[in-house]
């Protein structure tokens, strides 16, 4: 006997019947079991009317605001042009047959995904069911960072370029040693080669004598040192200036025979009494000759001169000569008397490019000549090339003991002729 809770439906399409749960109140619809055609709930028969319809005639169908071809949606699958899906059956009497009714839920979900659980494999295909199980743990596998040249090729290329630098000099070495051995080849081809032996022999180093002193002064360097030497010397020297009387300032005075009438004289006009000054240099800023020591001297208006001492007889002594740069007359009685004999003179000297009348600058040399206080200048002439005087550079000046005469016939008072250089400097030994 039919069950009554189910009602019995014909499909249109291939009349084929089928029997529905019963739905009322609803206007759900259902899908044929054989062709998969859409029925409408409207199309629902009850039993007593299947009865009467066995003949196969389809039941009229109720008209509703939507077009059939649209409802009509085969069940075989996915449009592969649209892209759509079936629509979903009414469910039938076997909930369990999942042919006719598609589980779109299990169909279309799909896990989020864990890229810690996704399968990676490195060089190999996937394959088997173990590669796909979803309770398989998997693991990253970090690879090396792959680089355009290995290490062991760089290794190679710097191991190389090192051997290269050191082969490069041990080359030039032996080059320079070579370089450095031809020129004594060459100077002494004939010599014999000397034993290492002989070599180590001769190249101790001897003892070397001290050199003995070439003169007075050296000798009393090396006898009382140079800080001894300066305090006799400067010693001489303060009682030579602070002498208030002549024959106080004779007993430090060299030459004194000889220069004792020169002195007479030259302090008839003079106050013989004590020369004023300042200081006196010390003893790193004093000279030494071979036979003269040379103080420096700042006299009383600051004017700078030197005290040029020698030792005589044990003694140092003072050159007064040069102290005072002693001449046989001044030059302004040189002038106005017009000597014509060679006549002594201790000048500064520089040269000049004054030239008149018969002194020419083709066959003279001109020199600018001045005294002691440079109070009176004179133009003194010498042919060139005449010993150390002519190498005087321009601006250059240099103390000169000198023999000076006028002409014959003198044209200008200011122009006379160097007839002596007889020293550079002041002293006369």
């Amino acid at each position: 006997m039919p069950d009554p809770h189910h009602q019995r439906m014909t499909c249109p399409e291939c009349h084929t019947q089928f029997t529905v749960p019963s739905n009322e109140g609803d206007d759900s619809h259902a899908s044929c079991p054989k062709c998969g055609k859409v029925v409408m709930s409207g199309d629902k028969t009850t039993t007593g009317e299947s009865d009467g319809k066995r003949l196969g005639i389809p039941a009229a169908r109720k008209s509703f605001n939507f077009e059939l071809p649209e409802m009509i949606i085969t069940h075989s699958g996915r449009n592969k042009k649209t892209g759509k899906r079936p629509l979903p059956s009414a469910g039938t009497g076997n909930p369990g047959n999942t042919d006719n009714i598609p589980d779109t839920s299990r169909q279309y979900a799909r896990k989020p995904i864990n890229w810690e659980m996704e399968p990676v494999h490195q060089h190999t295909a996937p394959s088997g069911a173990d590669d796909a199980s979803p309770d398989r743990k998997l693991r990253f596998k970090k690879m090396p960072r792959q680089h355009k040249y290995p290490a062991k090729v760089w290794a190679a290329f710097l191991v190389i370029a090192v051997l290269l630098m050191i082969a490069a000099s041990v080359i030039l070495k032996q080059n320079k040693r070579k370089l450095q051995e031809e020129p004594v080849a060459e100077q002494a081809p004939s010599q014999p080669a000397i034993p290492k032996v002989q070599e180590s022999v001769e190249e101790k180093p001897q003892p070397i004598a001290n050199p003995q002193p070439t003169g007075p002064i050296q000798a009393a360097i090396s006898e009382f040192g140079i800080r001894g030497t300066y305090e006799k010397a400067s010693t001489v020297l303060k009682s030579f200036l602070n002498a208030d009387s002549l024959e106080k300032r004779k007993k430090f005075t060299r030459s004194i025979q000889r220069v004792g009438p020169l002195m007479d004289k030259y302090y008839e006009t003079r106050d013989p009494g004590v020369i004023k000054h300042h200081s006196l240099t010390d003893y790193s800023n004093s000279s030494t000759l071979e036979n003269f020591y040379l103080i420096g001297v700042t006299l009383d208006d600051f004017s700078i001169t030197y005290g040029i001492l020698t030792i005589e007889q044990g003694r140092f002594m003072v050159d007064w000569e040069a102290f005072v740069g002693y001449s046989e007359m001044t030059l302004d009685q040189f002038k106005a008397d017009k000597t014509q004999s060679p006549t002594l003179f201790r000048l500064r000297v520089k040269p000049d490019d004054y030239f008149n009348f018969d002194f020419t600058p083709d066959k003279y040399q001109c020199l600018q000549l001045s005294d002691i206080e440079e109070k009176t200048v004179l133009y003194g002439y010498v042919i060139k090339g005449t010993g150390p005087i002519s190498s005087l550079q321009p601006g250059q000046e240099e103390f000169f003991t000198l023999r000076l005469r006028y002409p014959e016939q003198p044209k200008a008072a200011n122009q006379v002729f160097i007839d002596e250089v007889i020293t550079s400097g002041w002293v006369i030994e």
